[in-house]
C-alpha cells in the first residue's frame, strides 16, 4: 500500500485519517440527504469504541480526585453519588 506513495503518512496520521473517514455519516430525511456534523454515528461499531476510550480517559483523570461514594457506568452512561462537599 505505501510503496505507491512518495510520502506515506505516519502511523498516527493514518489512524486519524481513518477515524475521520469512519466518522462521516449521512442520513436521509424527507427526501433530503444530510451530513451529521456532531457526535458519533449511531449504530456504528466505531461509536462504542470511541465512547469507551473517552470514558476510560475521563475515569483515569477524575476518579482519583473526587472519590465518589458510587460510580456506575454502562458504556458512556454514568450514575454517580458524591459527598455533598464534592
Amino acid at each position: 500500500m505505501t510503496e505507491h506513495q512518495p510520502n506515506p503518512p505516519t502511523e498516527s496520521a493514518a489512524i486519524c485519517e481513518l477515524m475521520e473517514l469512519c466518522m462521516q455519516t449521512y442520513f436521509k430525511f424527507q427526501g433530503e440527504i444530510y451530513e451529521q456534523l456532531k457526535g458519533t454515528p449511531m449504530e456504528s461499531p466505531i461509536s462504542g469504541f470511541i465512547a469507551e476510550a473517552v470514558m476510560q480517559k475521563l475515569e483515569k483523570k477524575v476518579l482519583p480526585r473526587i472519590i465518589p461514594k458510587l460510580w456506575l457506568r454502562y458504556v458512556n452512561d454514568t450514575f454517580v453519588i458524591l459527598k455533598k462537599s464534592e
